[in-house]
């Protein structure tokens, strides 16, 4: 499922909770597109391919950061940038949404800062499927900007 509502300026990706993440954490990737490189390696896995998450974005006006560097990706570096983004969850007999920071732990609690990075090229010149991870990344989608880049990997 995909859903894009202009005049709410919300898109709505189906995605399915990848239960290995209950009790063992995730490097960094929050919502991974199935199709993609990393598929397995999120918290949630996507029903949506990350590009189309990408045009989406821009066709409710999402205005993309584009301020990171693939060159960049390994140290610790800069936030990213863009129109912050409201992300919730919800499933089958909840009956609400919930905010996406309510599903995640962490010993290190920051306030989640979602961000509409852009990365279109690098996301598809790498097929790694990411959508939103959780630091400041140069090739997904979105992505969390309390946290720099490779921040996360920095600790032990």
């Amino acid at each position: 499922m995909f859903i894009i509502d202009a005049d709410k300026k919300e898109i709505i990706i189906e995605a399915i909770v990848n239960g290995k993440y209950f009790n063992s954490p995730s490097r960094h990737h929050g919502i991974v597109f199935e199709g993609g490189k990393y598929g397995d390696r999120a918290v949630l896995i996507g029903l949506s391919d990350e590009r189309e998450v990408y045009q989406a974005l821009i066709d409710i006006g999402a205005v993309a950061g584009n301020n990171l560097k693939l060159e960049e990706y390994t140290k610790v570096s800069k936030n990213v940038d863009g129109q912050q983004l409201d992300v919730f969850v919800t499933w089958d007999g909840l009956g609400k949404e919930i905010p996406f920071a309510e599903i995640i732990k962490s010993d290190d609690v920051r306030d989640m800062d979602i961000r509409f990075g852009g990365n279109f090229e690098a996301a598809k010149e790498n097929r790694t499927g990411c959508i939103l991870c959780l630091d400041s990344c140069p090739i997904a989608i979105t992505s969390d900007a309390a946290y720099a880049t490779a921040e996360l990997d920095s600790k032990k």
